[in-house]
């Protein structure tokens, strides 16, 4: 996540000087952020050493908790073969609280866009994302099991803790929060069940830079058993928002579906809602 990944409009949530002074003495620059509540700061110290340091603003409506991310990185950490964020620290000021994790060897793919065909790309996301749910969920606490997604978006709304000029995509910008939770509510899907990631975009996936295999993954809050298509779902919509359309079916042939339109439409609106 070395690339900065800051939408142009947001304000970066400010790195405290605690954090700069012990992570941060030859150089610290953010470089992910999508909302003016969350900010992916990438901390260098006098020994070149790289940490990345999560801030996320206290009270803010967005649905992250790093003391439970930091418990799942710990999980995925103690049991996945996979390169995974190890923690640091997790703590906070009253303002701010934080999550500092150790860098992931590997190239995000989305710093791989302009050198490598997007049909290949395509095909490196569905190749990894194959492999994230070959791992095993044997063990692992959390549920993002369909009802249970339904569950925590119907929460969110009752709490009117969704934005939806933030939250809710341009596919889903003509529905109030209430119509999009009748949507769901009204057809809930059943599926094989594997360890799911719950936000597998470019990002978030790291790959070997030759061999282009997946070598990590970042951004592990949301870690859970569920469907496979609620990552298909997500990580799909994320092959378009990076490489333009046409090159879904390409993601899907890597993987080995085909695509279930109804799941993935179901998955998509859900994400809105709880993510």
């Amino acid at each position: 996540m070395s690339e900065r990944t800051l939408w142009p409009q947001v304000t970066p949530v400010p790195l405290p000087e605690t954090l700069g002074e012990q992570y941060g003495t030859l150089r610290a620059v953010p470089v992910y952020g999508i909302t003016d509540d969350i900010t992916t700061w990438q901390c260098t110290d006098a020994g070149g050493r790289v940490r990345y340091c999560k801030l996320v603003r206290e009270g803010t409506s967005v649905p992250v908790d790093l003391a439970d991310e930091a418990k799942r990185l710990q999980w995925c950490g103690g049991r996945l073969p996979l390169r995974t964020p190890a923690v640091v620290e997790q703590a906070g000021n009253g303002n701010v609280s934080w999550l500092v994790m150790e860098e992931v060897p590997g190239e995000p793919l989305h710093r791989l866009k302009g050198s490598v065909p997007p049909a290949e790309l395509a095909a490196c996301a569905g190749s990894a994302l194959q492999a994230f749910h070959l791992q095993s969920h044997e063990g692992c606490p959390w549920s993002a099991r369909a009802p249970d997604l339904l569950d925590r978006a119907a929460e969110r709304v009752r709490q009117g803790n969704i934005v939806r000029e933030r939250d809710f995509h341009v596919e889903h910008s003509h529905l109030t929060c209430e119509e999009a939770l009748s949507l769901l509510s009204s057809d809930i899907p059943e599926g094989s069940m594997v360890l799911t990631h719950g936000d597998f975009c470019f990002p978030n996936i790291l790959v070997d830079a030759l061999s282009r295999g997946l070598s990590g993954v970042v951004d592990l809050g949301r870690v859970a058993v569920g469907d496979p298509w609620w990552d298909l779902a997500v990580a799909s919509w994320s092959v378009t928002w990076n490489l333009g359309p046409g090159h879904e079916d390409t993601f899907f042939a890597a993987y080995g579906v085909q695509p279930d339109r109804e799941r993935i439409a179901w998955y998509r609106l859900a994400y809105d809602l709880v993510a």
